[in-house]
């Protein structure tokens, strides 16, 4: 049960940050890309495929567009589509720590923890400063039950963002997966302080309680 509620808590924070990241993405493409452009051209743009499309006709091979239409590709669920513009921005610059962190998000959704460990750790190699990218990874050792490793990274998290509601509610139930029952309750009591009207917590806390009597 625990565990059911750590993959459905990462399910929705991806859904937010999709469409949250697409919104300003595409803002800033019609501000740089449209305004150069025939008003009659604008008619023809009609979702954000095609803006990434006619922006890599004017600079091919473009790391940042190739990662945009990547973006908006998985948006569409055009998952085979996203993972080649991931992997063709990739290759034109290697360092890019956030294509990293969102092709392992995807990989993650998709069902393939291996490909998303890989693109996670590539990611704490290149220094990732995203408390989400270890909040991530630390769903993929708890799946696997190595719960050591899931709260190393969640306390790298909490580090980088001390105010992560999903973090402690992740880190309680990493510590009640082990029996660390009353470590679970403060890592809940800390995410009920950020949202007091969180219900899952109160479940979550409710559960703790009942097994440690």
């Amino acid at each position: 049960l625990f565990g059911f509620l750590i993959e459905q808590g990462f399910i929705r924070w991806q859904k937010r940050r999709l469409q949250t990241y697409m919104a300003v993405a595409c803002v800033a493409i019609l501000f740089g890309i449209l305004s150069v452009k025939t008003f009659a051209q604008c008619k023809i743009w009609n979702n954000s495929v095609t803006v990434w499309s006619e922006m890599l006709k004017d600079i091919p091979g473009h790391w940042f567009a190739l990662y945009g239409r990547a973006k908006a590709y998985e948006l569409e669920k055009k998952y085979d589509l996203a993972l080649a513009d991931y992997a063709q921005a990739l290759s034109a610059k290697p360092d890019l720590v956030w294509v990293y962190e969102n092709r392992g998000t995807m990989f993650y959704n998709l069902g393939h923890e291996d490909e998303a460990l890989k693109d996670f750790d590539q990611a704490v190699i290149l220094e990732s400063k995203s408390a989400e990218v270890f909040n991530n990874r630390s769903l993929i050792h708890s799946n696997r039950k190595n719960y050591e490793a899931a709260l190393a990274d969640l306390d790298k998290a909490l580090e980088l963002k001390p105010d992560y509601l999903l973090a402690y509610r992740n880190r309680g139930l990493a510590y009640a997966a082990v029996k660390a029952y009353e470590r679970a309750l403060e890592d809940f009591d800390r995410g009920l302080v950020l949202d007091l009207s969180n219900a899952e917590l109160y479940y979550c806390r409710s559960l703790a309680y009942v097994h440690m009597n």
